[in-house]
């Protein structure tokens, strides 16, 4: 069910007779990552859990998309301005959060950018009862310290990060201290397929996965990704096979609708297979490494590779290298763009 601007005023109390509690979930919805993934997989637990759901988000955002295909039963409501758009222009739509905080009984808000940090502590400014909580999966490069900005950043009660490493820059930027802070590790309503040694030893093929985002808008990571795999495919014995994993039921951009015939002159070299799956996660059955090439913190599919004891080569980025220095074992790094490193890595 979805509503927008004042329409969702005429909403039946009885849609809302659930004596559950009520979340407010807040995010763009624009990018299909780590952040949109796990926001789909918190309201899929929250649900289960008997909590009403409310999604202030974006009309035909990927994760607007997602919620209508594979996701729970949530009420979206769609905001008049584009929250992609700078918060100076969405400043108005404080008043109607704080309407839909009231008319929906709201008993806790979870936000997902710190864009919006100064929209909903306007709403929220009547409200000091209800929570507020923060989601942060990038590294925070803007001070928010200044003093105009003191009360907003108080007002946060609890923030979650998929990184530990994100809590002494959250400390350093704004003040706030690691004791509110939930580190939370992505990972999927089902166990995640682990990689089975003795399924794949007898092709003596080493199987490479990574993950091709649906709103992909330029080749330049992959194309370079395929000619490192090509150097590398020179310098070894063993074949090698690439397995791109893509989301079925996204809309795609026109990159990764034509991604067959971008790859088919790579495919001379080594294999690839294209693979479309369901649900938020690919499979991790029978790959030996997995190749990130997302430029995000630490990306979810990264971890969860991890967690199945699959090694990934990954950006060499500050949150990859403090993970390395902690785990070894956990593969390597490669400098973006760089075929040689990445091949020789």
């Amino acid at each position: 069910m979805s509503v927008e601007g004042p329409q969702y005023f005429v909403e039946s109390s009885e849609r809302f007779a659930s004596s559950g509690m009520r979340v407010l979930h807040l995010l763009r919805g624009h990018r299909w990552g780590t952040i949109e993934r796990e926001s789909l997989r918190s309201m899929q637990w929250q649900k289960k859990a008997g909590v009403v759901v409310v999604v202030y988000l974006d009309r035909k955002s990927p994760l607007d998309q997602a919620l209508g295909q594979r996701g729970p039963e949530a009420i979206k409501i769609y905001p008049r301005q584009s929250l992609h758009s700078s918060w100076v222009w969405r400043i108005g739509d404080f008043f109607w959060l704080r309407k839909i905080i009231k008319q929906y009984n709201i008993q806790l808000v979870h936000a997902y950018s710190l864009d919006d940090l100064i929209l909903v502590g306007l709403a929220l400014r009547t409200t000091p009862e209800i929570p507020l909580i923060f989601s942060i999966n990038s590294e925070i490069v803007k001070s928010h310290r200044k003093i105009w900005l003191r009360p907003f950043v108080v007002r946060i009660d609890r923030f979650v990060v998929y990184n530990p490493e994100l809590l002494e820059n959250i400390w350093t930027e704004m003040k706030i201290h690691p004791r509110k802070g939930l580190v939370l590790w992505p990972s999927p309503l089902e166990e995640v397929e682990t990689s089975s040694s003795g399924q794949n030893d007898s092709s003596w093929e080493i199987v490479i996965g990574s993950y091709i985002p649906p709103l992909l808008r330029s080749m330049d990571g992959p194309q370079t990704m395929f000619a490192a795999i090509t150097v590398l495919q020179e310098n070894l014995k063993q074949p090698l096979r690439l397995k791109l994993f893509v989301d079925r039921t996204l809309i795609k951009s026109y990159f990764v609708e034509h991604l067959h015939t971008f790859s088919r002159p790579w495919a001379k070299s080594f294999e690839i297979d294209i693979c479309d799956f369901d649900g938020l996660y690919p499979p991790l059955s029978s790959i030996h490494l997995w190749w990130t090439l997302s430029d995000e913190v630490i990306e979810d599919f990264s971890l969860l590779a991890l967690k199945a004891r699959v090694p990934i080569i990954a950006p060499r980025m500050s949150s990859y290298i403090e993970l390395k220095q902690k785990q070894p074992w956990i593969g390597e790094l490669y400098k973006k763009q760089d075929v040689r490193e990445m091949w020789s890595n």
